[in-house]
């Protein structure tokens, strides 16, 4: 909830009222105070009153508020004085510093009182296309925006925007300021493809400004933090990263907007679930308000700041600043009671981390108690605070009890997802659900509630990106239809609840009178949601199925199983590390210490052996994690399988459970690996499990699509001229050889290759896809990472030929909800050398929706790899793969020996290594 106050307060509030400021000020806040102060000395005049406007401005931006109220109110005093000839233009100066300095201590209707009045002024001062109007009238859009009135915002904001967009740049233009407006009202009335394209227009603009310059590392912020909001995670940190380096190099850079823009780049590292890097920044945030003597946001920062500190292990210093953050929001005596309530509930957690269970349970106790008037039943956080408390009573030695109050809260939260499509604050990918989630599970467990523990586990290993692929194919094929007519009419809903849920926290915060009103409209639009959720289960029941699967349960998942297979399914939890395996005899639980944030750092390390450069492999870190995962009851249950049936969570499917290692060989030198004992196959669903197709009967042997020119796809039409939306790839040199072996090996004179130019997705679709033993794409993929309503998995292609119109269809991007248009009849679907374009983390969730994407299309199984993998080793493992079972193997069996041939390879240079023989998963049915 603070990075968005404290966002708002940076964009609401420009530097464009130091837009009277000579050029070679450059908008340094010392400087400015400096001049000004000289400015405002003199006798009473328009200029000295218009001075101690700028000069407020200038402390406001040094976080001296207390001082720029005196001086505004000295300058709005004095103004009154001026003659009429100048008193109309000193009044907009001066009441736009007033609209600041309200709308900085949140005083909404003040600070829209203030802004009508400058824009009163301005009309009255300044001639029709005089850029001051404009200003004054992007103001008053800006506090109508903060006080929920949306439509009369946008209105404003356009017209203020349409009248300075062509105007010419100059030192002092608003037009960036005016830029952040509008893109900041379009962005709260939920129209965010429009904000993000004004804000791209500032940024061009921006770029003109030397670096370090205010309003160029605003505007950074700004793109980066509405791509956050759209949950596009990874694009946005390249750019939520410039603003704070160049914020730090940068004198013109307030602390206040700094440590604004370095606590919104922790909190979205926090909520990308990379809580060491956060932890430090979340702490420098800190340190600069406290260094700025800025306490509004200070106890919020610390909160989060715990929950870094927390979720990186390091329980006591959570403690200490989830307890300093309480005694800040008592002593201002002005803390919103939600907020506080919030802070309790996660100081209860670090306490039971650290084992002070009775605090625990008191605090928690407290936060229920508090939360639920505020939050209507079914919302996230009045579940996974109630949820906490049956978990915290489980630990105290009480497990049935706990059960008892986890089991019907979680029940609801599952209700809830139900309802929405993927939604930030919803999903179960969202961190705070997957804490009351997996502190169900643990109840459970505790309590030897085996069934809902197996619902649990099912539902923590679903990827967001699978969900994504689903929804959005889903919502394209029902386009134009009485589905899509609903599923249009419930997405409103849910924007509008989601909004009505704001206006409530907002009034809360401020007290405001219409507080009952606010809740009421609250409960209508979840009872508006709740009709269509209602009405889309029961007119079209097939659609929830498909994009929320029920979880099974165990006696449905057993017959399913052969007899020689084990089902494993494995989620990193902050609870420790849960692994669950049901045989066609029976169903064991395990679980290790490990927490989620040491399950992160043995994935990394295991990743970062393996890949095109053949590092050296960290077998120890193989074989941590592989204990963890196979604790002594894992092990004995699955000792009999000779094939196991996996599905994980994020954090575990960045790596092939192929490699992982469970001791040393004979020779005492090199790592026995669990391929070599078991073959492995990914379940993306377990309601699909056991629905293993017949081969086709294939007349076409081999389709290939890759090699894509990269020159040609930098170059297409609406193609973005920024590195971080067209990032360079590196050439795919031995792709257009792999398809070839492939066909060769397949059948040379039934194959069909689209390279190059040819390899679009228009020459896709117009291929015939049907009856093929393999498809098989060689390219990159856009795989790293959130995955949230627009963000989703792809496949790099060449796009539509230089020149002419734009064409999302044939934009060179084969998103997972294109792929599961496509009509695919297929034994095979082979996604190779996969890449992470963003590269900030490994994270498999991509390829798991895009494997689901291409089953959802019609193939009966999909091969993809983790890393790029040289064209010999990843044609061998491909073709062998198919080959053995084209002639009879299992698929997995088939894979398996594969591998297990490319490894003892001594023929072929570093065969032996992970990086060669291990990059490929099998998705299956």
């Amino acid at each position: 909830m603070w990075a968005k106050a404290l966002f708002l307060a940076a964009v609401f509030w420009p530097s464009a009222l130091l837009a009277a400021s000579p050029p070679d000020m450059g908008f340094v806040p010392d400087e400015a105070l400096t001049y000004w102060t000289e400015q405002a000395s003199g006798p009473v005049s328009a200029k000295s009153v218009e001075a101690m406007a700028q000069r407020a401005a200038a402390l406001i931006a040094l976080g001296r508020t207390t001082e720029a109220r005196a001086e505004m109110d000295r300058a709005t005093r004095l103004a009154g004085r001026l003659g009429t000839s100048d008193r109309a233009r000193v009044c907009a100066t001066v009441q736009l510093a007033n609209a600041r300095l309200a709308g900085t201590g949140r005083d909404y209707q003040a600070m829209l009182d203030a802004a009508q009045s400058a824009r009163t002024c301005a009309l009255e001062a300044f001639p029709a296309a005089a850029p001051e109007r404009a200003l004054a009238e992007a103001e008053v859009a800006s506090a109508l925006a903060s006080l929920g009135r949306n439509d009369e915002a946008l209105r404003l904001s356009l017209s203020a925007w349409e009248a300075v967009r062509a105007t010419p740049e100059s030192p002092n233009s608003p037009k960036l300021a005016i830029a952040a407006i509008r893109a900041a009202t379009l962005s709260n009335a939920r129209q965010s493809s429009d904000a993000e394209g004004v804000i791209r227009q500032a940024i061009a603009i921006a770029a003109a400004l030397p670096a370090g310059h205010r309003d160029r590392v605003q505007m950074a912020n700004r793109l980066g933090y509405e791509l956050v909001l759209q949950g596009r995670m990874s694009e946005a940190l390249p750019y939520l990263r410039r603003a704070v380096d160049e914020g730090r190099l940068s004198r013109a850079v307030p602390p206040g907007d700094l440590a604004n823009y370095v606590g919104v780049l922790g909190l979205t590292l926090l909520n990308m679930d990379r809580p060491e890097e956060a932890a430090g920044l979340l702490q420098y945030s800190l340190d600069l308000f406290r260094k700025g003597g800025i306490g509004d946001g200070q106890a919020s920062i610390m909160v989060s700041a715990g929950t870094a500190a927390d979720r990186s292990g390091d329980v006591p210093r959570a403690i200490a600043l989830r307890e300093e953050a309480l005694r800040l929001m008592a002593a201002s005596g002005k803390a919103n009671p939600l907020t506080v309530a919030l802070a309790r509930f996660k100081l209860a957690q670090s306490y039971a981390h650290a084992g002070r269970l009775a605090e625990a349970e008191t605090n928690e106790a407290q936060a229920v108690d508090a939360i639920a008037p505020l939050r209507p039943d079914g919302h996230y956080q009045r579940t996974n605070s109630t949820v906490a408390l049956g978990w915290i009573k489980a630990l105290r030695g009480d497990a049935t009890a706990g059960n008892a109050i986890a089991k019907p809260a979680l029940r609801r939260l599952i209700d809830e997802n139900r309802k929405v499509e993927v939604a930030r604050n919803k999903v179960v990918g969202v961190l705070d659900n997957i804490e009351a989630f997996s502190q169900a599970l643990d109840t459970a467990v505790r309590a030897g509630d085996r069934a809902f523990a197996f619902e649990l586990m099912q539902i923590l290993v679903e990827s967001d990106a699978s969900r994504a692929a689903a929804a959005a194919s889903s919502r394209q094929q029902a386009g134009g239809t009485a589905l899509g007519d609903l599923l249009r009419e419930r997405q409103e809903a849910a924007a509008a609840a989601q909004e009505a849920d704001m206006a409530l926290v907002k009034a809360l915060s401020a007290s405001a009178p219409d507080v009952d009103a606010r809740r009421n409209a609250a409960g209508a639009a979840a009872v508006r949601l709740e009709e269509l959720g209602a009405a889309l289960s029961n007119r079209f029941p097939g659609y929830n199925a498909l994009l929320r699967p029920l979880p099974v349960t165990i006696e449905n998942v057993q017959p399913r199983l052969r007899p020689h297979e084990a089902l494993i399914l494995s989620a990193a939890t902050e609870e420790g590390l849960f692994t669950l395996a049901v045989t066609g005899k029976g169903m064991a639980i395990g679980k290790s210490p490990a927490r989620r944030s040491a399950v992160r750092q043995w994935v990394a390390r295991i990743r970062s052996g393996v890949g095109p450069f053949h590092g050296a492999f960290d077998t120890e870190a193989a074989r941590a994690l592989h204990d963890a995962i196979f604790t002594p009851e894992i092990a004995a249950l699955v000792a009999g399988a000779n094939t196991l049936v996996v599905s994980t969570d994020d954090i575990l499917s960045a790596i092939p459970f192929s490699l992982l290692a469970t001791g040393m060989g004979a020779d005492g030198k090199t790592p026995h690996w669990l391929i070599e004992d078991k073959a492995i196959w990914v379940a993306p669903s377990l309601s699909a499990l056991g629905q293993r197709d017949a081969k086709s009967h294939a007349r076409t042997s081999f389709v290939g699509i890759g090699a894509p020119d990269e020159a040609a796809r930098l170059a297409a039409p609406g193609a973005p001229s920024g590195t971080e939306d067209a990032p360079a790839m590196a050439p795919l040199l031995g792709a257009r050889n792999e398809l070839n072996q492939m066909a060769a090996i397949l059948g040379q004179r039934s194959s069909l290759l689209l390279t190059g130019a040819d390899a679009t997705e228009a020459r896709l679709r117009a291929t015939p896809l049907a009856n093929l033993r393999a498809l098989a794409f060689a390219t990159h993929g856009l795989v790293a990472g959130e995955y949230d309503q627009v963000g989703e998995p792809a496949l790099l292609l060449a796009p539509a030929a230089a020149g002419g119109t734009p064409d999302p269809a044939n934009d060179g991007k084969l998103t997972a909800s294109e792929a599961a248009l496509l009509h695919i009849d297929a034994d095979w679907v082979i996604l190779s050398a996969c890449d992470t374009a963003a590269g900030d983390r490994p994270n498999a969730a991509g390829y798991a929706g895009l494997a689901r994407a291409f089953l959802f299309a019609g193939a009966r199984r999909v091969m993809a790899s983790h890393w790029p993998v040289r064209d010999d080793a990843s044609a061998r493992l491909t073709v062998e793969t198919v080959r053995g079972a084209e002639r009879g193997l299992e698929p997995a069996m088939a894979m398996r020996r594969a591998m297990l041939k490319l490894m003892r390879d001594r023929r072929l240079p570093e065969a032996g290594h992970p990086s060669t023989w291990a990059p490929f998963m099998l998705v299956g049915r």
